[in-house]
């Protein structure tokens, strides 16, 4: 054995019979050059990785060996001698045992071609399609094995018998849940939505499997979720989970220095407590509460799978005062509503709700009427809740007001995810909406700042009939659901005067963490507005303890 301070210096790497790859795509690979110290063990990884590349490209019988010259003075000479072979191709191919899906559609989908070259990464990848078709079908259990592989040297074809055996035709035996503990098993039943004795169906396990997660009631889910049945053709669909806390304290304080005419520091703060798995029946309770210069409250509650359907109906009492920060005059509203979700599909469900508000002027004698419909749909195809990673999370909300208060409002609110590399997100948000009427009660009007807007600025600081804001994050995820991040917000809002033209376009950045655990989650993000100093910040600190 050598150790790391006698270890031969590389003084030279050379390659040899390479007619496929040249020398620099070889180099490329390689990732070892001259003057760093020979290793042996990493030599020979990447000498695999070279190899790989020929392999799927065909020249199944490739040889590449590397040869040592010692040169004297502790260093050496590498040369690499690759034998490239011949390239070995697809000929002919017979399918047999195939009876649910015919050997011609089994052809198309495989996509093998003669004189195509025969590779274990193009083999796999079309093996595992026909894997999953057959799964979609009730075959599970089908095996595909290669008979009579004869291989002709004189033409680098690959002839071959492919053996279909599709297996009994699976349904589900039976449906069980592990590891339940709060959460009604009928509860989770109602969700995965199979049915014993359907035929099974990977793309409805795949469903049932993301419908649970998207719960939110559980803080993992075993992915083995098939245990053979009391049968050979049958399964138990048996989900392995481990139940979360699903109720939550949620607090935001939130700090800005003093600056300008306010010599003070000034405090904002929201508290949420919500549970969305009352007594273990999928039910939510949720109270809010904000201050600020508009400081609100709600309390709501939905009751879920109304007459064994999937309808949820909601209602909600709720209530504002805004602070105007200039006049000091003061609005208030108060109200209520009733509201009624449903699944249109996996991935997109709508709202319908009506409500009622009481709303008081600071210019009137006399309290106003607001009575409205508001549609709302929500797409999510986000492969996570809190920790997404890929897909997408829009909604588009309308609202029809009449009664002293004749208006019509619009928001729209796109999220997209992309994973750049592993443990790393970019996660970009572009928000808008508009309100359209004759005198909008202040409370009605978009307000843009704080820790859910705008970080770097006060809260709802900023209001206008148009709103328009972006927040763009790159993340560094350190967990399922804990994350480091660097953040920009872009927003601007239009003046009352004219609404239909937005004002000056106002910048913060800054950065923040998520730690969460199953005690609940801690978030800490510092924000700067454009024209702060580095110490002029506000600090947003959430503390969500579960219970």
């Amino acid at each position: 054995m050598q150790t790391e301070s006698s270890a031969p210096t590389i003084r030279q790497i050379l390659f040899v019979g390479n007619e496929l790859l040249s020398r620099q795509e070889l180099e490329e690979l390689l990732r070892i050059r001259a003057g760093e110290v020979y290793d042996e063990t990493r030599l020979n990884a990447q000498l695999d990785a070279i190899l790989r590349v020929y392999q799927t490209r065909g020249y199944a019988f490739a040889t590449v060996t590397p040869q040592l010259m010692d040169l004297g003075n502790n260093q050496v000479q590498i040369v690499i001698v690759i034998a490239e072979s011949s390239q070995v191709k697809f000929g002919d191919f017979e399918i047999t045992g195939s009876r649910k899906l015919t050997p011609e559609a089994l052809r198309k989908e495989l996509k093998w071609r003669r004189g195509q070259p025969f590779n274990e990464t193009s083999i796999a990848a079309s093996i595992e399609r026909v894997l999953q078709w057959y799964s979609e079908i009730g075959h599970p259990k089908v095996e595909l094995q290669f008979k009579e592989v004869i291989y002709h040297p004189e033409t680098g074809l690959v002839n071959f018998i492919l053996e279909v055996d599709e297996g009994p035709e699976v349904r589900i035996g039976n449906i069980e849940i592990d590891g339940l503990q709060k959460t009604h098993p009928g509860v989770v039943k109602r969700e995965i939505s199979l049915v014993v004795g359907e035929v099974y169906d990977q793309r409805r396990v795949d469903a049932a499997l993301r419908r649970l997660d998207r719960l939110g009631f559980f803080y993992s889910i075993d992915p083995v979720v098939l245990a053979e049945g009391e049968t050979p053709d049958s399964v138990v669909f048996r989900p392995r989970v481990i139940e979360a806390r699903t109720g939550r304290l949620n607090g935001i304080l939130g700090y800005a220095p003093p600056e300008g005419e306010n010599p003070g520091a000034r405090l904002t703060g929201m508290l949420e407590a919500q549970e969305n798995n009352l007594f273990g029946t999928g039910r939510k309770v949720r109270i809010f509460w904000k201050s600020g210069l508009l400081a609100s409250y709600e309390i709501s509650y939905e009751e879920p799978w109304i007459m064994g359907r999937r309808i949820h109906l909601g209602m909600a009492l709720s209530g504002a005062r805004q602070e105007d920060r200039w006049t000091e005059a003061v609005s208030r509203e108060n109200g209520g509503s009733l509201s009624v979700r449903a699944g249109l599909s996996e991935w997109l469900q709508g709202t319908v709700s009506l409500t009622y508000k009481r709303i008081q002027l600071p210019d009137r004698n006399e309290d106003g009427s607001k009575y409205s419909l508001i549609l709302n749909l929500e797409h999510d195809s986000r492969d996570a809740m809190l920790n997404p990673t890929r897909g997408r999370l829009d909604r588009i909300t309308w609202e029809k007001a009449t009664g002293d208060f004749q208006m019509h409002k619009l928001w729209i609110d796109l999220n997209q995810y992309w994973n750049t590399w592993p443990g790393q997100v970019i996660a970009l948000g572009i928000h808008a909406g508009r309100a359209w009427g004759h005198q909008i009660p202040p409370t009605e009007l978009f307000y843009l700042g704080g820790a859910n807007t705008l970080r770097g600025y006060n809260e709802d600081w900023f209001r206008g009939p148009a709103r328009i804001y972006t927040n763009l994050e790159y993340r560094f995820l350190v967990g399922r659901s804990s994350q480091f991040f660097l953040f920009l917000d872009t927003g601007a809002v239009s003046d009352i005067e004219s609404p239909g033209r937005l004002g000056r376009m106002h910048l913060g950045y800054g950065l923040g963490m998520r730690l969460e655990s199953k005690a609940g989650a801690i978030s800490v993000d510092y924000g700067m507005a454009q024209d702060a100093g580095a110490l002029e910040g506000k600090i947003h600190v959430s503390v969500a303890p579960a219970f």
